[in-house]
This record gives structure tokens, sequence and C-alpha cells, in this order.
């Protein structure tokens, strides 16, 4: 596991989902900006030795790593039988994850903004 206790600091920034009329349109393209285009950043002080372990953990963040990758949203929630609380916790995953371990001044980052999934999925 990972200790939350070592996290001193954590932000993260997505780009803003154009308005759709439909409320289920408009959930998905706001995952659509976290899945495709989201970066999270952390501060953790973490000894030297965990690190190898921080990498392992930072790999399956990241929402490439999904076996729902490229999917809609919608094809997503309707295999969760158009029950939000169904969707697996994973599929909220930011498109990349950086974290700095403040003891060792490494910076360990996962994953990549998707542009041409952002587009496709938008209809632009």
């Amino acid at each position: 596991g990972f200790d939350l206790k070592s996290i001193r600091f954590g932000s993260g920034c997505s780009p803003i989902a154009p308005p759709h009329p439909d409320m289920a349109e408009a959930m998905g393209r706001v995952n659509y900006m976290i899945r495709y285009a989201g970066t999270t950043f952390y501060a953790v002080v973490l000894d030297e030795g965990y690190e190898p372990h921080l990498r392992e953990l930072l790999a399956r963040v990241p929402t490439a790593g999904s076996e729902n990758y490229g999917k809609t949203f919608m094809e997503i929630f309707r295999e969760a039988g158009c029950e939000f609380y169904g969707v697996d916790l994973g599929e909220f995953s930011p498109a990349v994850i950086t974290v700095t371990n403040l003891r060792s001044g490494r910076v360990f980052t996962e994953g990549r903004v998707d542009a041409d999934m952002v587009r496709r999925v938008l209809g632009v």
C-alpha cells in the first residue's frame, strides 16, 4: 500500500468541459477532460528505498492503462448498468500523474495527455 500521510501537497487541473444540454453527455465530457487531459501533482516524503515501489504504483494510475481506454463514458456507463457508482473508480483516473519525493528530490511522471482522444470524444 501507500501511506497517505506521506503526501504533503497535491493539486490537479484539467480543461473545462464544453457544455451539453443532455446531462449524461455533459457528465461524460467532464470525465473525458480528466481521463484524457487531466494532470495531477503530488509532493511526498518517502524513503529512497520506497521509490521502486512508488514507480510500480504510479504506472497503474493513468487512464492509458485502463482496459476501457478509448471507450466513451457512455459505453462504460452502460456497461455498469447506467449506475454511476457501478463505474470502476479507475475510470476516473487522470491522464498524467507526477510525484516529487521531497526527501530525494526525484520526480516521477506517468501517463500522457491525449489531445487526439479529447478531440474524438468531443467530436471536434
